[in-house]
């Protein structure tokens, strides 16, 4: 017997109100030609009408169904869901292949992140010859203020888009004591990056690690960073501006895979 979730007595949801929007969601996929109103759905799916009338105006006020003679189609919203999760997928893809474009035996550890709100969030990762423990682990999220990435991708964003996505503390979240502390300080770091064209992480992530990093768009106007890393005491200016030429290369043959301009790095 089904609950008013839709679901068996014995596998009630936690959030009874999405799982009834996502069982919409999959009958209109699975019906895709054809349009239902909240009757015919609330039959099908076991769902009292009154409930799927509430679940299925919320997602058209929100554009993923839409309404034509009081019934229920997809909506376009779906659509742009599709294409970012798309490019999300294309994009590790394509920097994967990027990477086997450098030299085999290179020595560094190169990393792919984007942007989630405050955060960074790690992507793809390809193993250098030295083995290196980090934070930064595929999935993991971390401050983007602590991390080479996360400056490189915050130096793009206006006055505005840096204000939503930090909020108005002045104090910073820190991961070691060398983490830029202050929004004043950030602001700073933030125009040299802008100048210098790709952004410096020395032991703010993690202590004895250096990294660099650059940005890339991707078709869809997401920016994405990659970076390289090292261990700290393999640090050297000379080593540094060698890294930055591979970094460079990396990112122009990332964009060119990508189809992409709003190249940095």
């Amino acid at each position: 017997m089904e609950n008013e979730s839709g679901q068996g007595d014995g596998d009630r949801s936690l959030a009874p109100a999405v799982t009834r929007a996502v069982a919409v969601l999959d009958m209109l996929a699975a019906n895709r030609d054809e349009s239902f109103g909240p009757s015919e759905l609330g039959r099908r799916l076991g769902i009292a009408k009154s409930s799927v009338s509430n679940v299925c105006h919320a997602l058209a006020q929100g554009g993923l169904l839409r309404q034509v003679d009081g019934e229920y189609c997809l909506g376009q919203r779906l659509v742009e869901y599709g294409e970012a999760y798309l490019a999300g997928v294309d994009l590790v893809q394509q920097f994967h292949a990027a990477c086997l474009e450098l030299a085999e035996d290179e020595e560094e550890t190169l990393q792919l992140a984007v942007l989630d709100g405050s955060d960074v969030v790690y992507l793809a990762r390809r193993g250098g010859g030295h083995p290196i423990r980090l934070v930064s682990e595929v999935g993991r999220h971390l401050p983007a203020t602590c991390t080479a990435v996360g400056k490189a991708m915050l130096a793009t964003l206006s006055e505005r888009e840096l204000a939503e996505r930090l909020g108005t503390d002045q104090e910073l979240p820190r991961l070691t004591a060398n983490s830029v502390r202050t929004r004043a300080e950030l602001d700073r770091q933030l125009s040299e990056i802008r100048a210098r064209g790709y952004a410096v992480d020395d032991e703010e992530a993690g202590e004895g690690i250096f990294c660099l990093a650059g940005t890339v768009s991707t078709r869809s106007g997401t920016t994405a960073a990659v970076s390289v890393t090292l261990l700290k005491a393999r640090h050297s200016r000379e080593r540094e501006q060698r890294l930055v030429a591979l970094l460079r290369t990396l990112v122009r043959d990332l964009a060119g895979r990508l189809g992409s301009t709003g190249v940095r790095g």
